[in-house]
C-alpha cells in the first residue's frame, strides 16, 4: 500500500525535487500587502490599536512610559499605516521574517531521511500562513511564531542525528528576542521552546555534556541581549526596558481574569477533543520518554500556550492559529518516532489539525473560492508591490483617508479643540488618526486594557501630571463590561482634573482644570455582602461622589481555575433612579475605588457627571449587587468600603 510517508520519500529522493517543493512553499507564503485599518470592521478594536500603535511610533512615544500595551515597540511593523510607518523599514522587516522562514523551510528539506516530517511540517506552515493572511489579528504576528517552529523542528532532527544545532539554536534565541519587542506573550512562548532546548539537547547517551549546556546557556544570553539592542535602536534609550517588560508581565498576568467572556461549547469542545488527540498520540512515546523528553517538552509548551490562548476567549478569531499550533507540536512528537505506522498515524492526525484550522478561518473570515483563487493569482501584483513599495504605501493612503473620513468629527468640536492636545476614551483612537488631533494618551491608550491596579494607576498618574488638555468621551461597550468601570482611578483622576466643555449626540469633550476638582475625601461605614443581594449605596450630595472599594477574594480553587482555565466573569447589577444598569466588572481594580454615585448610565449623561454641584444628584445610584455563574471561585462575603470624595466649591461666574 502507497502511503503518506512513501510519497513524500518519492518526491524528496532528488535534489531538484527538493528544490521544487521549496520554490512552491516560498511562493505560496509570499506576504500579503499590508491591510489598512478599516479592513478590520468586524473587529473595531483592531483597527484603533492599529492606529494607535502606528501614530506612537511616528510621535517617537516611549514604550514603557508613554506607551505600555500588549504590542511592543515594533508591533506596528506587523501591522503597519501609512504615513506613520516608514515603507522602507516595513518592507524590510516583512521581507526579512520571510526569507527566514524559506531559510528554516530549506534546512528542514536538506535533513536526512526526513521525508513525511518535513512534507507535513512544510504542508502545516504553508496552509497556515496562507490562510491566516485572511485573519486580521494573526496575519503577521503568526509569521514569527512559524519561524520559530520550524528552527525547534530542525533543532530536533540535528539532536538526534548528533548534531548540535547551534545555528538554529542561536537564531531561534535571537528571533525570540525579536519577538519580545512584537508582541510579548508571543516571545514567552518562543523563549519557554528556546530555554527547553538550549537544556535538554545537551545531554546525550552519556548524560549530560557540560560543555553543550554552557554553549546553549550562552545562546540563551542573546535573548535578552537582542532585546536591549532593539529596544535601544527603536527607542534612543533603555532607561524604560524594564517598565516595558513589567507593563507587559502585567497585562500578561491580568488577561485570563478580565477578558474572559460567556462559554463557547462547540468551539471549546472542538479543542479539547483536539487536545486530547494530541495526548492520546504520544503514548507510543512515553516508554521511551528518556529519548523523546526533548520532543514531548516542546510539543506540551506549543500545545500548552495554543490551549490558553484560546480558552480565554473561545472566540472564532481566537481559535484561528489553535489547531495550526496543534499540527506543529504533533510534528515535533514526529522528530522521535522510528515506527512506520506509529509515523504515518500522527501525519493524519497532523493533516487533520491543519484541515480543521482551514475550516476554521474559512468560517470565521467568511471566504469562499474566489478569495482564495484571488489569494493565489494576485502574487505576481504582490511582488511588484513590495519592490515598489513607496508607491504602494501612497497608494494605501489614499485608500485609507476613505475609509476614516466617517470619522471625523463635527466642525464645532475640531474648532474647540484646535492645537490642544487631546485624549479618547475608552477606545476609538482611529478619531486622532483621522482629525490629525495632537495626540496625548494615556499609557496603556485603550481603556479595556488596564485590567489591573497597576495599569490603572499608570493611566491615572499620566492623567494627573501629564494628561492632555482635552479629552473626548464615548459611550461604548467593551465585552458587555460597564463603562469607565474598567479604569476606575483613571476615571476618577478625569473627573478631578477636567471640566465639561460641549457634547453632541455622540461625544462629550472635557477640559482641563487649573487646579483640581477634589479638596478631600472622607471614609464612611464598612460592611459585608453575600452574592446575589443587593447593598445600599449612600446618598450622593451636591458636592460630593460617592466611591465604593469593593474587595472581593479569589479561592485556591479560583486562583487554580484562573490559571488551569479562566475564572468566571462577575456582574455588578445598579439600580439608579428607576432604571437598572447591569455589566461585567474587573475583580482587581473593584478594591481600588470605583466611583459609584453618580453613574453615568449612557452617553446623554456623561456631561452630567462633570457637574459635581447639580442639585438634586441626578443618576444616584440606589442600590448594587454581585453575581457570578461559579461562586465556588470567591470567597463567601464580599467586604465593602464606602468614601466621599468632596469637590472645591464651585468658582464665582464672571459677568460676560
Amino acid at each position: 500500500m502507497f502511503t503518506i510517508s512513501q510519497f513524500f520519500q518519492s518526491a524528496q529522493e532528488k535534489l531538484p525535487a527538493k528544490f521544487t517543493l521549496l520554490i512552491i512553499f516560498a511562493l505560496f507564503i509570499f506576504p500579503q500587502v499590508p491591510l489598512i485599518p478599516m479592513a478590520y470592521s468586524e473587529f473595531w478594536l483592531d483597527a484603533g490599536m492599529i492606529a494607535g500603535l502606528n501614530m506612537a511610533a511616528t510621535q517617537h512615544l516611549r514604550f514603557g512610559r508613554d506607551i505600555i500595551f500588549t504590542y511592543g515597540p515594533l508591533g506596528y511593523m506587523c501591522f503597519p499605516t501609512f504615513p506613520e510607518a516608514d515603507p522602507q523599514l516595513v518592507r524590510i522587516f516583512t521581507l526579512s521574517c520571510y526569507v527566514l522562514t524559506v531559510y528554516a523551510a530549506w534546512r528542514l528539506l536538506a535533513q536526512e531521511g526526513v521525508t513525511c516530517l518535513s512534507g507535513v511540517a512544510l504542508i502545516a506552515t504553508a496552509s497556515a500562513l496562507f490562510f491566516l493572511d485572511f485573519s486580521i489579528g494573526n496575519r503577521n504576528v503568526f509569521r514569527i511564531e512559524v519561524i520559530g517552529f520550524l528552527l525547534v523542528i530542525n533543532i530536533l532532527l540535528a539532536f538526534r542525528a548528533g548534531r548540535s544545532g547551534w545555528v538554529e539554536l542561536f537564531l531561534l534565541a535571537i528571533v525570540s528576542g525579536v519577538a519580545a519587542l512584537v508582541k510579548f506573550s508571543m516571545a514567552c512562548h518562543l523563549i519557554s521552546l528556546t530555554a527547553c532546548l538550549a537544556v535538554f539537547c545537551s545531554f546525550d547517551t552519556n548524560g549530560l555534556d557540560r560543555k553543550a549546556l554552557l554553549r546553549n546557556l550562552a545562546v540563551l544570553a542573546l535573548i535578552p541581549g537582542s532585546m536591549l539592542v532593539l529596544y535601544y535602536c527603536s527607542q534612543g534609550s533603555v532607561v524604560y526596558f524594564e517598565n516595558y517588560l513589567r507593563g507587559a508581565l502585567q497585562l500578561i498576568v491580568g488577561y485570563s481574569e478580565a477578558v474572559s467572556v460567556p462559554v463557547h461549547t462547540a468551539a471549546l469542545a472542538n479543542v479539547a477533543g483536539a487536545m486530547l488527540i494530541l495526548l492520546l498520540v504520544t503514548r507510543g512515546l512515553w516508554r521511551e520518554w528518556r529519548r523523546s523528553f526533548d520532543a514531548l517538552a516542546v510539543a506540551a509548551v506549543v500545545a500548552a500556550f495554543a490551549y490558553k490562548n484560546f480558552v480565554v476567549r473561545q472566540d472564532g478569531w481566537h481559535m484561528t492559529t489553535t489547531f495550526f499550533e496543534l499540527a506543529m507540536a504533533a510534528v515535533m512528537i514526529m522528530t522521535r518516532i522510528d515506527n512506520r505506522r506509529y509515523r504515518s498515524l500522527v501525519t493524519i492526525v497532523s493533516l487533520a489539525f491543519v484541515g480543521s484550522g482551514i475550516a476554521v478561518v474559512v468560517n470565521v473570515a467568511k471566504l469562499d473560492s474566489s478569495h482564495v483563487l484571488e489569494s493565489v493569482t494576485n502574487l505576481p501584483t504582490r511582488m511588484t508591490s513590495y519592490i515598489r513599495f513607496e508607491k504602494t504605501a501612497s497608494e494605501l493612503v489614499k485608500r485609507q483617508q476613505e475609509y476614516i473620513r466617517a470619522y471625523r468629527l463635527p466642525d464645532p468640536v475640531l474648532h474647540r479643540i484646535g492645537k490642544y492636545t487631546l485624549d479618547i476614551f475608552p477606545n476609538d483612537i482611529l478619531i486622532a488618526k483621522a482629525n490629525n488631533v495632537v495626540w496625548n494618551p494615556r499609557p496603556i491608550f485603550q481603556s479595556y486594557g488596564a485590567y489591573t491596579p497597576y495599569l490603572d494607576n499608570i493611566n491615572a498618574t499620566h492623567i494627573e501630571q501629564n494628561g492632555p488638555d482635552m479629552a473626548l468621551i464615548q459611550w461604548s461597550l467593551f465585552d458587555d463590561r460597564l463603562p469607565f468601570v474598567d479604569e476606575p482611578l483613571t476615571w476618577e483622576a478625569l473627573l478631578n482634573y477636567y471640566d465639561f466643555l460641549y457634547q453632541t449626540p455622540k461625544f462629550v469633550l472635557v477640559r482641563r482644570r487649573i487646579q483640581a476638582k477634589f479638596v478631600g475625601e472622607s471614609a464612611m461605614t464598612e460592611s459585608e455582602v453575600d452574592w446575589g443581594k443587593p447593598v445600599r449605596v449612600p446618598a450622593a450630595r451636591p458636592g460630593e461622589y460617592v466611591s465604593m472599594k469593593a474587595v472581593i477574594s479569589p479561592t485556591l480553587a479560583g486562583r487554580l481555575s484562573n490559571f488551569l482555565f479562566r475564572s468566571s466573569s462577575i456582574k455588578a447589577r445598579l439600580t439608579v433612579s428607576d432604571d437598572t444598569i447591569e455589566g461585567r466588572v474587573i475583580r482587581a481594580n473593584l478594591a481600588s475605588g470605583v466611583i459609584v454615585s453618580p453613574l453615568a448610565t449612557a452617553q446623554t449623561d456623561i456631561a452630567e457627571i462633570f457637574d459635581c454641584w447639580s442639585e438634586p444628584r441626578k443618576n444616584s445610584v440606589k442600590d448594587i449587587r454581585f453575581d457570578t455563574s461559579t461562586q465556588w471561585q470567591y470567597q463567601k462575603k464580599i467586604r465593602i468600603h464606602w468614601q466621599r470624595l468632596q469637590c472645591a466649591p464651585p468658582a464665582p461666574q464672571r459677568n460676560p
